[in-house]
């Protein structure tokens, strides 16, 4: 009985922690998000992996839809930090929807950039 409660407790508490660690993640995203959003127009695609990191890409675009700046959060954690991605920087979207198979980018960047593409679509 002991060691039911034991296994109980850890598991509650190893979900606050991660609670808690997502939450402060999320902040950290938010507040990156907003700094861009203050410079202008901003395109978000995301890739949830399930066995395989997720990933969420972030696109400054300017009033032609060239790609200003990139942020990238990728991981399998909630210390996954964010970072700068400014491989496609210069880009128009449709060049850039052409390209990102060559770019030797990893799978969950591929997806999550694709996933702006659909999206544009859809609010089109």
């Amino acid at each position: 009985m002991k060691e039911k409660v034991f296994w109980i407790a850890l598991i509650g508490f190893v979900w606050i922690l991660q609670t808690y660690f997502g939450m402060k993640q999320m902040k950290k995203f938010n507040t990156e998000l907003q700094e861009l959003y203050k410079k202008g127009k901003v395109v978000i695609g995301k890739y949830k992996g399930s066995f395989y990191k997720g990933c969420i890409v972030v696109f400054l675009i300017d009033k032609n839809n060239r790609i200003e700046c990139g942020k990238v959060m990728e991981g399998v954690t909630v210390f996954a930090p964010m970072k700068d991605f400014n491989k496609m920087n210069g880009l128009n979207l449709e060049e850039a929807k052409e390209v990102v198979e060559y770019l030797g980018l990893n799978h969950s960047r591929i997806k999550a950039i694709k996933s702006i593409f659909k999206d544009i679509r859809r609010s089109v």
